[in-house]
Parts: structure tokens; sequence; C-alpha cells
């Protein structure tokens, strides 16, 4: 990548080429983040910001109520920069974050010591592998070894969901855990599961088990959505189709945070998903209903909106996998006054366009 390589002056001047061009903004990811901002980091987010005159949100902030420190140190980048002339906001998902592993993507898995080799082999050989004991024992070796660091938790496989299969044979595993199914068949856990996933020509999809889903997770993420360092959403250019379905943020927050947990009014969790993201991007005259604006609508039922169950769909070029889930308790959307889903299904009219930078947004400065 580009940036990797760059030096901070190269990065700071890219950003202030913004000035130039209204009505744009400016996004970052800081390598490591995860762990917390440095001061280095906070001070280069800081001058890019400055030098743009733009806000720059960062991807993604994590909470946790079992980890509140950790999301409140990450927030000081808003802060420090507020006080020195900039504007650093972050992105934080509502719901709490679920990953889909594959051993047909090998993404992750192929972190796991002495698995990389095994996981890059063209499909047919990688299912001949995969069969072989000899490699299963290596693997779960591997797997369960010290040089595993912080993946060597994905060796705990009777604790794995599957989320998702695709062959007849399959059809008990869905849904449950590896070990359920090891006991329901009578196997080892791990043998158990390179079974699935060899029938399933390695598509399976498993997911680890789902934390930070309480009712005190929930809350905490709410106190951050009115942090005004913090703007929900969530965005990985792509990078991460068949392992993240980041689409169901906005029906996660309404159908969980609203409905279930309480944490928000239903009046304010609309905000925080049309109006606050409208008026950080500069977008005109949406975001909100009002006399003379762009009809863009959102018809839902507050009793049941939420989303269904994730699952891949193979329709991206050449075939390719994505993550989709549907919508639930949504009637109708408009776009422009023109209604193009009802009750589920698209009605095939195209009234949207590109929103293009400085027509269709006004530019928001950093102070």
């Amino acid at each position: 990548m580009p940036s990797r390589s760059a030096s901070r002056d190269e990065l700071v001047t890219l950003a202030g080429g913004l000035r130039e061009h209204p009505g744009t903004t400016l996004e970052a990811i800081i390598a490591g983040c995860l762990s917390g901002f440095t001061d280095d980091d906070i001070a280069l987010l800081t001058d890019m910001s400055k030098a743009a005159d733009r806000p720059l949100n960062w991807n993604l902030l994590g909470v946790s109520a079992a980890n509140p420190d950790g999301h409140r140190k990450q927030l000081r980048a808003s802060e420090i920069a507020a006080g020195r002339g900039g504007r650093v906001v972050a992105l934080t998902l509502p719901q709490a974050m679920k990953i889909r592993l594959s051993f047909l993507s090998g993404f992750v898995l192929d972190g796991l010591p002495g698995w990389r080799d095994t996981m890059h082999l063209p499909v047919p050989e990688r299912l001949a592998a995969l069969a072989d004991p000899d490699v299963r024992r290596r693997l779960a070796e591997g797997a369960s070894s010290k040089e595993a660091g912080m993946l060597r938790g994905l060796a705990q496989w009777d604790r794995l969901v599957i989320a998702e299969t695709f062959a007849p044979a399959n059809a008990d595993a869905t849904g449950r855990t590896v070990g359920e199914v090891a006991r329901a068949r009578g196997g080892e856990p791990f043998d158990t599961l390179l079974d699935i996933v060899i029938a399933d020509g390695l598509r399976t999809g498993l997911t680890p088990p789902l934390t930070g889903d309480d009712k005190d997770d929930w809350r905490a993420r709410a106190e951050v959505w009115r942090h005004p360092g913090a703007v929900i959403g969530g965005s990985d250019a792509g990078a991460h189709l068949d392992m993240m379905c980041g689409a169901i943020y906005t029906t996660s927050l309404l159908g969980k945070g609203v409905r279930e947990h309480r944490v928000v009014t239903l009046e304010e969790a609309v905000r925080l998903i049309t109006d606050v993201p409208a008026r950080f991007y500069g977008l005109t005259e949406r975001g909100r209903i009002a006399p003379g604006w762009h009809a863009d609508l959102v018809l839902f039922d507050p009793a049941t909106v939420d989303h269904g169950p994730e699952r891949t769909r193979y329709d991206l070029p050449a075939g390719a996998p994505r993550l989709v889930a549907d919508a639930c308790g949504i009637t109708s959307v408009w776009v422009g006054g023109v209604e193009v889903c009802h009750d589920g299904v698209a009605t095939g009219a195209l009234p949207g366009t590109v929103l293009r930078s400085g027509r269709d947004t006004v530019t928001v400065s950093a102070s």
C-alpha cells in the first residue's frame, strides 16, 4: 500500500490538497490503532485535518463494556485535535463485531503457524490436503502452539459456530457449534470441522462466539454515539466483503439498540444514522425530512425492523462472494420521491445518481 511507504510530510501534504476541492472529506486508517493511538498518531491525524481544513474520520472504534478505558483512550484523538484547531472523528458500529471465516479465502486462518502453505494451495489440492490425517495433525498442533499468539483462541474448534453450509450432508450442522455437531456425529471437533468444510467445497461460513452483545455493551456504545468525536458508521472500502456484513448496522441499531435494549430512543437513533452523518459529510438537502429537500425516505415498522441471517451471495465480478442480509420490517424505500423497493423487492426504478463533491456536498470545515 502506498500509504505504508509515505512519509509523514507526504501524508500531510496530500491532505492539504483537499483545500482546492470543495465538498471533500478526509478519511484514515492507522495500522495498530486497535491497541490505542500514540501521541505521534494523534499529532499526524490532527495535522492532516488542519492541512486540509476538513474533518478527518478514522475507521474503526470498537467499544466494550469490559474495557472502557480502551475506547476512551482512542477518543482522546478527538479531544486533543479540537484543542489544536483540527477535527478528528471516529467511525463506530452500533452492533457487536462479528467476523466470518472460511477455508476458501483462508484469510486469518493462514496466519496460524504452519497453515499458510496449505491454505494457499489451489482448491483441489487444498481439499486433498485437508483430508490427509498427517496434515490435519500438523495443522492442529500449529494452531494450538504458543507461536499462534492471539490467534490461538481459534484452536478451540468446538466453540466455532457453523453459520452457513452448502452441502446437503451438512444440513444438520447449520447454526450449531462444531462441538455440538461433533458430539452428534461421534467425532473429534477438528476432524468434524474439516469433514464439514470438505463436503462444502471449502465454502463453509464459520464465526467465533459472539461477544460484546449484552446490555452493558450496548449501553457503553450508546454513550460513544453521543460523543462529539464519534459518528455511527463503518467502512472497509470493500476489503472484507466476504468476512463482514457491515450493511446491517442501521437495522441492528433500530432492532437491538432501540427496541430490545432501549439504550436510545427511536427518534434519536434515526437522527444518528441520517442527519448526523449527512451534516458531517456535508451532503446537501439530504439526511432529514424538510420542504424542498430530496425525498429519500425509508418506511419501517418499529415493532419488527431488524435484519435477517447473514448469508453468502456470489454476484460480484468473476463470481466473487460477499455477505448479505435481508432487511426485516422495512416496507418501502424511496429515492428522490420515487419508490425503489417495496416489501423487500426492488421496483426496477433507478432514480438515483452518483453524488459528486462540490455539486452534492458543501465544504465542512475542520474548525
